[in-house]
């Protein structure tokens, strides 16, 4: 009992020390890694925000370059009145040709030119406009005394464009004016838009003074629906991976004046969202963007991932790796000062076996001479205690006798002499033997083998040595009133003796100790018999030496079963 507890102690002990350097590495490793990962993610958002920069800052430009396209278009228009201060329909018919506006300037629907036209000539001249059809090359849009002015807001009654922060009267550069819903009859296009204007100039005749803004406020201006300028400018399919929303800042118009046909699907997944002002020609737009989770391909989105997995796996690996070291190092450790204690305690059991055989020995031919009378008659008394110092002085030369047989077996000085042999006699008579002990202790032994005889090749005095312990140590762990039954089962290759007892049984954690040297399992009955730890390790060694092996299953309490097989020809080394 000592023993095994020492053993469970020093296994604790063991363990302990295996698993606090681990343990230490693991941590220490799963601490790098979290590090890793949040450097691996912090790297990705930057990457990510540095591509969000990059499409924000693309989109801004693409419309800043086109409306310069716009601009330039005014500008250009402009010229035709700077000289003459006056453009017939005709000439702006053939400019608008000219510049090819449908096809060069994507969402323009009209540019005209807005002069002051006395009110007796004004009809006329709208009406023939509208015959012709050509409200996109040139409008008159009020009459004098009172300065003409366009819409904007949400109306489309031609009489007043307001802009950002300025009136028509307050113009001195091109400007862009608030969202603008056009709609018929006022215009012949419907749709939600805005208008880019621009004030007229000319230089005196004489050319005595600079270029100078029209005295009567005329301006030219060109009308676009946004969603055909912002679509052709920024080209967004489905599948593209940013959405964009622009919103007039000053309109008081929820409704945005251009999205994207995909922002709402990206806004559906998730999708991350920044904002930005672009200012511009007098205009205030609010820019709204939605980013797809996919705008930096897989492997970068996997990366953080990828670095926490790595991490992990490569803790684990390393931390096992350790573990592994540990292990063996403590194994070697182990091996080599379990050499050293088992030289040390073979030399000892050999030397002390033999100094205490020869007085045991001796006391039993002492005592077998007083028994038989050589010293006179002996009383019934004496002869009852004589018998009783030779039966203990009998279990102590057994005991002597399996110690140096285990120190031959550790020595290698063991030689098997295999002979043919009846192993079913070997049975018989070695249960028959036993059942005197077993009768003893109410205990019964029972053989079930076949009748006729079963041949195999070995060394009888091993393997009888081996059973009997196997089968003694059944009815030692037995209580009274049970039955060990003795089974023998043969094939063409092999047999099978199977010992099961009613016993007390044994833990299953405690059945590698069984064949383990001077080991005992403490239970109930581990008291009440003698024994040294070292029958169940002879038999173990003596069979494998026969090339066979011993199987053990126990139940606690309800008893244990032995299963020893063995070939039925003998195989030398």
């Amino acid at each position: 009992m000592y023993f095994v507890n020492a053993r469970k102690k020093l296994q604790s002990h063991t363990l302990l020390l295996h698993l606090v350097p681990t343990g230490a590495v693991l941590i220490t490793m799963l601490v790098l890694t979290l590090f890793s990962w949040k450097n691996a993610t912090q790297a990705y958002n930057t990457e990510r925000s540095a591509s969000m920069h990059d499409v924000t800052t693309n989109v801004i430009d693409k419309i800043t370059d086109r409306l310069d396209e716009y601009r330039i278009a005014l500008v250009s228009a402009k010229a035709l009145y700077a000289a003459s201060n006056k453009v017939t329909d005709t000439e702006w018919q053939n400019y608008f040709k000219i510049i090819n506006a449908k096809d060069n300037y994507a969402g323009l629907q009209g540019i005209g030119i807005a002069q002051h036209v006395p009110k007796n000539s004004a009809s006329k001249r709208d009406d023939h406009s509208k015959e012709q059809g050509i409200y996109t090359s040139i409008s008159i849009v009020n009459y004098a005394p009172k300065l003409p002015r366009r819409l904007g807001k949400n109306t489309a009654d031609m009489r007043t464009i307001k802009t950002t922060s300025h009136s028509t009267e307050q113009i001195v550069d091109t400007t862009i004016t608030n969202t603008v819903q056009f709609a018929k009859p006022d215009t012949p296009f419907t749709g939600t838009g805005f208008s880019m204007i621009s004030p007229l100039h000319k230089a005196d005749t004489d050319g005595s003074s600079p270029v100078t803004k029209t005295s009567n406020n005329d301006f030219v201006f060109a009308d676009f629906l946004s969603n055909e300028v912002f679509q052709s400018t920024l080209n967004i399919t489905p599948d593209t991976l940013y959405g964009v929303k622009i919103y007039d800042h000053d309109s008081g118009i929820t409704n945005p004046i251009y999205s994207s046909t995909n922002f709402n699907k990206l806004l559906d997944n998730h999708a991350l969202r920044s904002s930005e002002k672009l200012q511009l020609y007098g205009q205030e737009w609010n820019i709204d963007f939605v980013f797809s989770s996919d705008m930096l391909g897989k492997s970068a989105r996997s990366r953080p991932l990828g670095a926490l997995v790595a991490g992990i796996a490569l803790s684990v690996m390393l931390s096992g790796l350790v573990l592994m070291l540990l292990i063996a190092r403590t194994k070697s450790l182990a091996h080599n000062k379990q050499k050293e204690l088992q030289y040390a305690k073979d030399e000892l059991l050999s030397l002390a076996s033999h100094q205490l055989r020869t007085p045991a020995t001796s006391v039993k031919q002492y005592i077998g001479m007083i028994l038989e009378g050589y010293s006179g008659k002996v009383s019934r008394q004496q002869k009852t205690l004589l018998k009783k110092a030779y039966e203990s002085n009998e279990r102590q030369l057994h005991i002597i006798n399996d110690i140096l047989y285990v120190a031959k077996i550790d020595a290698k000085g063991i030689v098997l002499t295999p002979r043919k042999l009846d192993i079913n006699k070997l049975l018989r008579d070695l249960t028959q033997e036993l059942s005197i002990t077993a009768k003893d202790n109410h205990q019964e032994i029972l053989l079930k083998s076949p009748a006729k005889p079963i041949n195999i090749e070995a060394d009888e005095h091993s393997l009888r040595m081996a059973l009997e312990n196997i089968i003694n140590n059944a009815l030692k762990y037995s209580r009274g009133g049970t039955k060990v039954l003795v089974s023998l089962v043969a094939n063409k290759e092999n047999v099978r003796i199977i010992v099961k007892d009613e016993g007390v049984g044994i833990d299953a954690e405690d059945i590698s100790l069984l064949f383990q040297r001077f080991s005992r399992i403490p239970n109930e009955l581990s008291r009440q018999s003698n024994g040294s730890g070292i029958g169940l390790y002879l038999s173990d060694q003596l069979v494998a030496m026969h090339k066979g092996s011993i199987d053990v299953k126990s139940i606690k309490d309800k008893g244990t079963t032995f299963t020893i097989i063995l070939p039925k020809i003998f195989i030398a080394e």
